[in-house]
């Protein structure tokens, strides 16, 4: 199957993927170069794909992963994300089999604005939790790795 990948809000390539036997192969080929990753979006969550390597004119990345380890339902879209990008909008909703709430996101950074009063977001992750405070505000920050697996005491 094909889709396109966006970035900037415009056409970055092409990402093509089959499955092969218990494992889900991805093909990279996109027509930009910059220090990204490419993410892809599926029905039931997210997930990172890792970072296209240059090639040529444009850059190129293959990867395979477990069918199992990927998030369920079809494969909605596929995006290119600057490492270095600021904070954006992150509606909410299932990464890494447990459920986000609404706040920011990085990469695998999530931030969730947050004051001593209010419930935590996604308990299930207390103990990976750092407190940032960023232009007076209080936020919860939570590092997963490219399988949303929670990452303990990391630096940013």
């Amino acid at each position: 199957m094909e889709t396109e990948i966006i970035y900037r809000g415009k056409k970055a390539g092409t990402l093509n993927w089959e499955r092969q036997g218990l494992y889900m192969v991805f093909l990279a080929e996109l027509s930009v170069q910059v220090l990204s990753k490419l993410y892809v979006s599926f029905e039931a969550g997210n997930c990172s794909l890792g970072v296209p390597v240059p090639h040529g004119t444009g850059m190129f990345l293959r990867t395979s992963i477990p069918a199992s380890r990927l998030p369920g339902g079809r494969l909605i879209k596929a995006e290119l994300h600057e490492l270095d990008e600021e904070w954006e909008p992150f509606s909410g909703g299932p990464v890494g089999g447990v459920f986000l709430p609404e706040g920011f996101r990085r990469g695998n950074l999530f931030r969730f604005p947050w004051e001593p009063d209010m419930p935590l977001p996604a308990d299930e992750y207390l103990c990976f939790y750092q407190p940032v405070v960023e232009k007076g505000r209080l936020y919860l920050q939570l590092r997963l790795t490219e399988t949303g697996q929670p990452v303990m005491n990391y630096n940013e």
